[in-house]
């Protein structure tokens, strides 16, 4: 009983973490994709800061979601850490943005990692204090905030190889951004119960018309990423295909639901089948 307490406990902990982890992981994308002429010592030590700099500041978004959530959710009883999510929030972007600043001076990288780690908190506590102060949007701007905590990885990772305005990194991040955020509107429809009636700014049908609109553009972006400069174009497109292919399908779920008003779950998962793959093709394109 203890085992399965525990597994259970360790399965939380991870759905809480997950978005902080998908962003570590864009984070090592961005590095390989961008590795050109960067010797092997000097990736190590990107990859090694850079995913302790970035964890640590995806890890205060993640408590700036639970600020915003704790304004909102129709709960009586609040743990300790929820209660002061705001001091936990600035404790851990302080800690990221330090690493950095440390990193990037003794590594003699410049100021623009400094820059893009001081640009990346501020854009998140800029949406939190948007959300706190507008409740009727601000499910809406936490889903923005955990698409952003996932997809700006790609571009920290790739701007501590000194490739910040590489074409492919930022066609990935668009492509991936507008991919990830339906699936967080998806979720979010999903368990709309948690939230405050108040909060229900989006409706269901709004969800999809939105969420297809970005789905759409998604495919677009992601096609033309294939010609613009990929280091293995071919393998891109083997698994761009398979993404593409699974996409088609949520593509028509959401017109099914539209119509008949069922199959949101299924289409989550089939946006998330869409993002595995095509974060898989990103790694493909590195090699």
């Amino acid at each position: 009983m203890k085992i399965r307490q525990r597994l259970a406990t360790l399965k939380a902990a991870l759905n809480v973490f997950k978005p902080c982890l998908k962003g570590i992981i864009m984070v090592i994308i961005g590095m390989l994709n961008t590795r050109a002429g960067i010797g092997i010592g000097r990736l190590t030590s990107n990859l090694l800061y850079g995913l302790i700099g970035f964890g640590l500041i995806a890890i205060s978004g993640l408590f700036i979601m639970e600020m915003i959530k704790m304004r909102n959710l129709t709960i009586t009883i609040i743990s300790p850490i929820e209660l002061r999510s705001d001091l936990f929030s600035a404790i851990f972007a302080f800690s990221g943005i330090a690493v950095i600043v440390l990193y990037s001076i003794f590594a003699n990288l410049g100021f623009l990692p400094i820059l893009i780690s001081f640009l990346i908190v501020i854009l998140l506590y800029l949406l939190a204090l948007i959300a706190l102060n507008n409740r009727k949007y601000s499910r809406v701007i936490g889903n923005i905030i955990t698409t952003l905590i996932f997809s700006l990885g790609l571009i920290f990772g790739a701007t501590l190889n000194n490739a910040m305005f590489s074409l492919p990194i930022w066609l990935f991040f668009l492509g991936i951004s507008l991919l990830q955020m339906p699936r967080e509107l998806m979720k979010d429809a999903i368990k709309v119960e948690e939230w405050s009636e108040m909060d229900n700014a989006v409706s269901n049908e709004e969800v999809l018309k939105v969420s297809s609109i970005l789905i759409v553009i998604s495919i677009a972006i992601i096609v033309i990423a294939l010609f613009s400069g990929l280091r293995s174009p071919l393998l891109y497109l083997y698994l761009v295909i398979i993404a593409l292919i699974f996409i088609s399908f949520a593509l028509l779920k959401i017109k099914k639901q539209a119509i008949d008003g069922s199959g949101i779950e299924s289409i989550n998962k089939l946006l998330k089948y869409t993002i595995f793959f095509q974060m898989i093709a990103f790694v493909a394109a590195a090699f």
